[in-house]
C-alpha cells in the first residue's frame, strides 16, 4: 500500500480493534501508519520495523537509531 493510499484511509476509515481476528492486513497497516505518524510524523517503512517491547510496544524501525540501540528483539527478517 502506498503512503498516499494510507493517508487517504487515515482520514476516512475507522478501524475497529474490538475483535483482532476480524482485522485485515489493511487494518493493521492503517493502525501502524497512525501510530508512526503520531510518534514520528511519518510512516516507518524500514526493514526492521516492529512494535518493540523495550519501548512499551512503540513502533520503531532501523531509521530510529537510539531506539534500535536499546532494542533486544531478534529481527532476522522484515516484520509487520
Amino acid at each position: 500500500m502506498t503512503n498516499d493510499k494510507i493517508d487517504l484511509n487515515l482520514k476516512f476509515k475507522e478501524v475497529s480493534t474490538d475483535n483482532p481476528k476480524e482485522m485485515t492486513d489493511q487494518d493493521f497497516e492503517i493502525i501502524w501508519a497512525r501510530e508512526c505518524t503520531f510518534f514520528y510524523g511519518r510512516v516507518l517503512d524500514g526493514e526492521k520495523r516492529h512494535y518493540c517491547p523495550e519501548w512499551d510496544y512503540m513502533p520503531i524501525d532501523d531509521t530510529c537509531e537510539m531506539e534500535m540501540e536499546a532494542c533486544l528483539c531478534n529481527l532476522e527478517k522484515k516484520n509487520v
